[in-house]
Order: C-alpha cells, then sequence, then structure tokens
C-alpha cells in the first residue's frame, strides 16, 4: 500500500540526522484535499498518534491517519 524506495529511506535517515530529529518521530504521509488540481501530500516528521496506522519500510517508521490512508 505504501511505498518507499531505499534511496528515499536513505534521504529521510540523512534529513532525521542532519536536522537532529528524535528517533521516535516517524515520517508523516498526511493526504490534503486541494482545489482543481486534486490531492496533495504533506510529508514531515511528527509523533505517531492513537489513531495513527504505522509502517515500516526500509528502516524508516512511516506514520498515516486514517482518513489519510484511504487515499
Amino acid at each position: 500500500m505504501i511505498q518507499l524506495t531505499e534511496k528515499a529511506a536513505e534521504k529521510v535517515r540523512e534529513i532525521r540526522v542532519s536536522e537532529n530529529i528524535e528517533n521516535g518521530m516517524g515520517l508523516r504521509l498526511r493526504v490534503v484535499g486541494g482545489g482543481c488540481s486534486g490531492f496533495s501530500y504533506d510529508l514531515y516528521f511528527d509523533e505517531k498518534q492513537a489513531t495513527d496506522k504505522t509502517f515500516e519500510i526500509h528502516g524508516v517508521n512511516v506514520v498515516v491517519d486514517p482518513m489519510s490512508l484511504q487515499y
């Protein structure tokens, strides 16, 4: 369902280190409703919430809220 290439995961790990982001924070994938161009996507580091689904992909924890997961 959610895919992340090894190269992308490597970049996420580099960003985590360079910005001193805590290991407990996951990479949040969020779908945002847009205007006439459809959906857009947000990626940022965030803490997992109780209702989030977590995916471990190439050593990166990706968290997605239930609404975004539908899309």
